[in-house]
């Protein structure tokens, strides 16, 4: 879920060919968000019970209205987890802008994919329409992000190993629940193990950055917003988790909001230049399923 920022200020393209690759751009944006329409309709449509205080029917079956604080928290985690998912648009615009997908950190998408695939199977066997929708969406926008990469990437052979890692890794895992449904508690169980190991190991992946700022004494690598949204999602999340009472939910995401608040102690004890902030920060950081 995963803010990128990508300095792009010494590159220059003509009018019309910025304006027409952003047209472009526009119309697959476009064509994403008629897919997913749906998903957030059938949402919406749910947590309207809360203002009517009674249950709706959907596809001939009563569902139970969510609580307040339910709701509240999942309409929060939804929407900065969205915005932490969007946040490669940018990156994938310029892409199609200098048709170059050189020096573009592919791979925490990779990872990112196989963390919303392993959220969709568990948010699809436990019937929770706020974690399944997210990482559909999420999944949807990290496979358009890889595609455009795949498109303006000279050399392909660079990426048929990592992809391909990617989609066994998934199919494993996806085989492996599938193999456990018919024990459903099972399937279950496991599905939210290897979900929580894949968040935990994606929030703990700017530790790296966050050493190298220990280190220099400066927090010119990292960037405010990004370990702010962190911390956002992480904690709307957790604070999800509880009211659903779902440990696997609320563990991974504690330890993010614990991680990502130690990001934010680091910008008091260490404050950057003003001038050079956030500018050398190129990664991707992960807040939430």
């Amino acid at each position: 879920m995963c803010p990128i920022t990508l300095c792009m200020s010494k590159l220059q393209l003509p009018i019309k060919t910025a304006r027409a690759n952003n047209l472009k751009f526009a119309a697959c944006v476009f064509f994403i968000s008629v897919g997913i329409a749906p998903v957030f309709a059938r949402q919406f449509h749910m947590d309207l019970a809360i203002v009517t205080n009674s249950p709706i029917v959907v596809d001939d079956q009563s569902i139970q209205t969510m609580s307040g604080w339910e709701a509240l928290f999942s309409w929060a985690a939804t929407l900065i987890t969205l915005a932490m998912f969007g946040s490669g648009l940018p990156v994938i615009s310029e892409i199609s802008r200098h048709k170059s997908a050189a020096g573009i950190p592919f791979v925490p998408w990779l990872a990112q994919i196989v963390n919303c695939l392993l959220w969709m199977r568990y948010g699809d066997l436990t019937e929770n329409g706020t974690i399944l929708s997210v990482n559909i969406i999420g999944f949807v926008l990290d496979l358009f992000y890889l595609t455009i990469v795949w498109m303006y990437t000279s050399d392909k052979a660079t990426l048929i190993k990592p992809y391909l890692l990617t989609g066994t890794i998934s199919l494993v895992c996806l085989g492996y629940i599938q193999y456990l449904r018919e024990n459903e508690s099972v399937a279950v169980f496991y599905a939210g193990i290897m979900a929580c190991v894949g968040s935990i190991i994606m929030f703990a992946s700017p530790l790296v950055t966050v050493m190298e700022v220990i280190r220099l004494r400066s927090t010119e690598p990292m960037m405010f917003s990004q370990s702010l949204l962190f911390f956002l999602c992480s904690a709307s999340w957790a604070g999800f988790g509880l009211a659903v009472g779902d440990m696997f939910v609320q563990v991974p995401n504690f330890i993010g909001a614990v991680f990502a608040a130690l990001q934010l102690f680091l910008f008091a004890v260490f404050p950057a230049p003003s001038s050079k902030h956030g500018l050398q920060s190129t990664g991707i950081v992960r807040g939430d399923l």
